[in-house]
């Protein structure tokens, strides 16, 4: 009972995992008791599941933590009763919880199972509710008459004659099957039931949109706290339906965040599902409640029509819900003094970086066609507000002709420690470039005066894409590029959508090739996904696999295909290490349709 004690005061102060204990203990015996008062498996472990987070929410007001046990029956009663005002019909209400076979039977063996569950349900519904309630209890969850009479609030004598009684009603043979099947459909039998307790659903923006912020700006500090409510969240393509929340009772324990980004693939536009928002309470012990939350939120992107999925996190993590590696952020760092000396041509005008079409248009046009870019904007504010200050210059006619948004502060308070190697005295050396557009001559003037105005060392360079034509300037300068220690990875999503999306940039691929003339099909295959590319004298079309098709072109991958469509890599290097299989002309298509595409996805796109 200490023990009881103990943990009842912990999960009142909030500790999940001691409230997890108390799921784990007293489960048995709230689906048992859920069950004499409905006569139903699935009503009373939803019962039970309802009455579990109602109590977890109800708890700090528990006054004598001796009383747990009615207090928690007593509200597993209400529960019953709500249900039962529903009135909700179940076609087979007991096959499922009670017999869960590992191997499927033949139609004899089910047939006569389902003719012995009809048997015991029939008993037990024939039972008086004192009778069952104390016969659920007995067989269910194993427990004692003195255990039954604690959570009863009865004496044990009536206990012992409530039993007694239900024995005598039973056969002999009929009382051995009901120890068998009640016995079976035990809640503890697995973790199933504890770990419904978790529920994981879509935020609702009105209805949680407060809980989520106020939760992150907990776990953030320094000057991001406010970054959620002010612009990653609040005023961005943040993907509502699409992401998932998990909660126990009104505690927000897990979230897994989409932005629905516009991905560019050479000059294609592919729908991305952007996931830049992970979150687990350290306080919930539960491992496998935030993969729960992540692996619903990812079949949520097949409902809402997403083609790709790209995360920027933990690797192992992801590769667990079906993603692959997809690239190395790069760091390039540019000493000051190899910056140009001279100013800009035209005046630097300070603005706050946010969202604005004017220069949202230049940054489109300078990155129409650069693998791993997004169409902008993610963010209608800005990803980390207040962290960067942006500078803008105008042509002729006062139009903005290009910009930098640079960042100090954000180095410091991130405490990026790839961003600093031996050769630096600190993160105050260094400035950050967030992301500009423009003359890219004119770019690095408006970073010299900027880097030397700030007394920074340094000018590092985060994600910028090795083929914009600012990256193609700095290989002409003493640039040191460096991976980071992070690397975004990417999922396929739908195969057949994300193809079809391909194909203009496919067939003008192949179309530049020695292969301009090629006709013939080319079946895809990654997992359980197929895509057949039929092709005319060069000219790409996608569509659905029929059943049963065949080629003798052929491209038989799993997940790594994501690695081909974002060209990683060289193709055929992609495939051996990831033990593809190519036949027929797939071996000479591949280095054509899936070029190495240096892809690259800068801060403020995801």
């Amino acid at each position: 009972m200490e023990e009881l004690h103990a943990l009842i005061v912990r999960a009142q102060a909030s500790d999940l995992g001691a409230y997890e204990a108390l799921v784990a203990r007293f489960q048995d015996a709230t689906v048992a008791y859920a069950y004499g008062r409905l006569g139903d498996f699935h009503l009373a472990e939803d019962a039970a599941q309802e009455a579990f987070v109602a109590a977890y929410r109800d708890l700090p007001a528990l006054r004598e933590p001796a009383a747990f046990a009615a207090w928690l029956r007593r509200i597993v009663l209400n529960c019953c009763d709500r249900l039962t005002r529903r009135k909700r019909v179940r076609v087979v209400p007991l096959d499922a919880a009670v017999m869960r076979a590992s191997d499927a039977p033949g139609p004899v063996e089910a047939a006569e199972a389902g003719e012995l569950r009809a048997m015991v349900r029939g008993a037990l519904r024939a039972l008086p509710e004192p009778e069952r309630t104390v016969t659920a209890l007995f067989y269910v969850g194993g427990y004692s008459h003195t255990e039954i009479a604690r959570f009863l609030g009865l004496p044990t004598t009536s206990v012992n004659n409530r039993l007694h009684a239900a024995r005598k009603r039973l056969q002999r043979s009929m009382e051995a099957m009901v120890r068998e099947h009640m016995h079976g459909a035990r809640p503890s039998r697995d973790e199933r039931f504890v770990r419904s307790v978790l529920q994981t659903l879509a935020p609702d923006r009105e209805a949680h949109s407060a809980t989520i912020y106020d939760t992150l700006e907990t776990k953030t500090t320094g000057w991001a706290r406010t970054q959620w409510r002010e612009g990653r969240l609040a005023h961005s393509r943040f993907d509502w339906d699409t992401s998932r929340i998990g909660l126990v009772g009104d505690r927000l324990v897990t979230i897994f965040g989409v932005y629905d980004l516009t991905l560019r693939i050479g000059t294609a536009r592919v729908r991305a599902a952007g996931v830049n928002l992970e979150f687990a309470d350290p306080a919930y012990p539960d491992e496998d409640a935030f993969r729960q939350t992540a692996a619903a939120s990812v079949e949520a992107m097949v409902r809402r029509g997403y083609d790709l999925s790209v995360a920027f996190g933990s690797e192992p993590f992801f590769y667990g819900l079906g993603y692959t590696f997809g690239w190395r952020e790069l760091l390039g760092f540019v000493r000051t003094r190899d910056l140009p000396g001279e100013a800009p041509a035209g005046e630097l005008i300070a603005f706050d970086p946010v969202h604005r079409e004017d220069l949202a248009a230049l940054y489109n046009r300078e990155h129409e066609t650069l693998t791993g870019t997004t169409v902008r904007p993610t963010y209608l504010r800005n990803k980390e507000p207040g962290g960067f200050r942006g500078y803008l210059w105008t042509d002729a006619a006062g139009a903005p002709a290009g910009y930098v948004s640079v960042g100090p502060q954000a180095i410091r308070d991130w405490r990026n420690a790839a961003l600093v190697g031996r050769n630096h005295k600190g993160y105050d050396s260094l400035l950050w470039h967030d992301e500009s557009a423009g003359d890219p001559e004119q770019r690095l003037r408006a970073l010299g005066v900027l880097a030397r105005e700030a007394g920074a060392e340094e000018v590092v360079f985060s994600r910028l894409h090795p083929l914009s034509p600012l990256g193609r300037r700095l290989r002409w300068m003493r640039c040191r590029i460096d991976q980071g220690y992070r690397s975004y990875v990417v999922k396929i999503v739908n195969l057949t959508t994300l193809f079809e999306k391909l194909t203009p940039e496919l067939s003008r691929r192949l179309a530049a090739s020695h292969l301009a003339e090629w006709s013939g099909d080319l079946l895809i295959s990654a997992g359980d996904q197929q895509v057949l590319l039929s092709v005319e004298r060069g000219r790409v079309h996608a569509g659905p696999a029929p059943a049963r098709a065949q080629t003798g072109n052929s491209i038989e991958a799993g997940p790594e295909l994501a690695q081909f469509v974002v060209g990683t890599e060289a193709p055929r290097e992609a495939a051996e290490v990831a033990g593809m299989t190519l036949r027929g002309e797939a071996a000479q298509l591949v280095d054509i349709l899936f070029p190495p595409q240096h892809p690259q996805m800068d801060n403020q796109a995801l």
